[in-house]
């Protein structure tokens, strides 16, 4: 007759445990310095919550989360093959790829894990780079795929045929306006074309105004301080100020 393993048990413990005592498992406890933590998963939440509601810590974990970002990046892309996979393409730098889900969950990966960047690139690590869920893109091609997603979608709901057709009106006006290639790179694709804020500001204005900027534009007469780049190099110049093309 063979025996039932026995599980070995763990006490959740320290300043900050319940005192109770679960399977030492990653089940139950997070993985920390080659090991489990000292505390439960649960107690170690409700640590992490009550720390970030600190209004003294909010500048220190912000900080943090920048810095672990960059420091983890490389090693993901890397570990990813750091290229976009698109057909065709051959865009390798960095600034300009993507993490994407392949299976096109990502929102709900997000909610899961954490929006925040340095979220997937923890969870990427912990997950020993799982490339049946995650693949890498250029923000480009990342944009074509919701597109053509968004678009399938439509296409489903004929009563949408008159709204895309003026949608696509109003956009060619913009881009004739702002510029119909990528002031940056020269990209001439209309389908990888976007509206860059170049004073900066973009996405604290777009939440006010809602995504459609080219109606806004349209409406306030084309005003000064826009201009047209791919999402590359929008992308990149919002991320990180620059972009490897030096425009």
């Amino acid at each position: 007759m063979s025996r039932s393993k026995r599980v070995k048990m763990k006490k959740c413990g320290g300043e900050k445990g319940c005192e109770e005592f679960f399977p030492a498992t990653e089940e139950y406890f997070y993985r920390h310095g080659g090991g489990l933590g000292s505390i439960c998963r649960e107690c170690h939440k409700k640590y992490l919550a009550e720390y970030r509601s600190r209004p003294e810590n909010k500048a220190r974990i912000k900080e943090w989360q920048a810095e672990y970002y960059e420091a983890n990046r490389e090693l993901c892309l890397d570990k990813l093959g750091h290229k976009c996979v698109w057909p065709g393409c051959k865009i390798t730098q960095s600034e300009f790829l993507a993490f994407d889900h392949i299976n096109d969950d990502g929102e709900e990966h997000r909610e899961e894990i954490g929006k925040y960047g340095q979220a997937i690139i923890k969870w990427l690590i912990e997950n020993n780079f799982p490339k049946d869920k995650i693949q890498l893109l250029c923000h480009n091609h990342n944009w074509i795929k919701r597109l053509l997603k968004s678009s399938s979608n439509l296409l489903q709901d004929p009563g949408n045929k008159a709204t895309r057709k003026y949608a696509a009106k109003i956009r060619l006006e913009v881009f004739t306006y702002y510029g119909l290639i990528c002031a940056c790179c020269g990209e001439a694709n209309l389908d990888l074309l976007t509206i860059d804020h170049i004073l900066g500001g973009g996405n604290k204005h777009r939440r006010k105004i809602g995504n459609n900027i080219c109606n806004w534009l349209k409406r306030k007469g084309f005003p000064p301080s826009y201009r047209t780049l791919c999402h590359n190099c929008n992308k990149s110049l919002g991320s990180y100020g620059n972009c490897p093309h030096g425009n």
